[in-house]
């Protein structure tokens, strides 16, 4: 009996081994690059997909005006540490929109989370990865803000005309503000619905499938300024 129950335990094991998903998450750092990087081993995000192995990166401040800055991220590594060949970063403006690696408030937050809010990429900043290895996959964003909350959207499209598909409602809106420190999803389809519902402080994009992907922030909808603090890629089963 004792060797049945130890060949179940393994096998239960072994299962669970299988479920937990593989993940690549991007931690932006903000002004202060000492308080909001993440160590390999220290975990954060949403509890479901919580990982470790956050990827940290900065983009530049060549211009004052907040224009054009970027940055990009060549080596990725997954929630294993291990890296993920072909797989990039890119951080952008385009000519009607502006980036600045700023600070985000604490905003309940404490722990490994609070550090993976704490650097933010505001107001607009267009994100695009590629050499996503995941058949089916999840993007989890982030949002966080200064002292003062605001809404925002985001929106999710197939990069560089590769073949795959991304979520078939794009763009999903939020009215980010106090949450006490608590992940909450927005479910938020239009401005208004962001605006009369209680407020969240991530978006999740589904059924993605394209190798690379690009998401485009608008943080300047109401309020003040909000920005993005991570993205995370979530391995998912076919269709979810």
């Amino acid at each position: 009996m004792k060797l049945l129950s130890g060949i179940c335990s393994l096998l239960v094991c072994a299962v669970a081994g299988t479920l937990h998903a593989e993940s690549i998450g991007v931690n932006f750092v903000g002004k202060e690059a000492k308080t909001q990087t993440l160590k390999a081993t220290q975990s954060a995000g949403v509890a479901s997909v919580a990982q470790d192995h956050w990827n940290n990166m900065t983009i530049s401040e060549d211009d004052g005006n907040g224009h054009d800055n970027s940055g990009n991220l060549a080596k990725v590594n997954d929630n294993a540490g291990k890296e993920v060949k072909g797989a990039s970063v890119a951080v952008a403006a385009t000519a009607e929109t502006q980036v600045w690696p700023n600070n985000g408030a604490s905003w309940g937050f404490t722990g490994t989370n609070l550090i993976l809010q704490s650097g933010i990429l505001s107001p607009s900043p267009t994100i695009t990865v590629k050499g996503i290895p995941y058949k089916n996959y999840a993007v989890y964003v982030y949002l966080a803000a200064g002292d003062n909350g605001g809404q925002g959207s985001a929106t999710i499209s197939v990069a560089n005309k590769v073949a795959g598909k991304v979520d078939g409602t794009p763009t999903c809106f939020c009215n980010f503000n106090w949450q006490g420190g608590n992940y909450v999803k927005s479910e938020a389809k239009t401005l208004k619905e962001a605006k009369d519902s209680k407020g969240a402080n991530y978006i999740v994009f589904t059924g993605n499938s394209a190798s690379d992907m690009t998401v485009e922030f608008n943080g300047t909808l109401g309020g003040g300024w909000i920005g993005v603090a991570a993205i995370q890629i979530v391995q998912t089963p076919e269709g979810k």
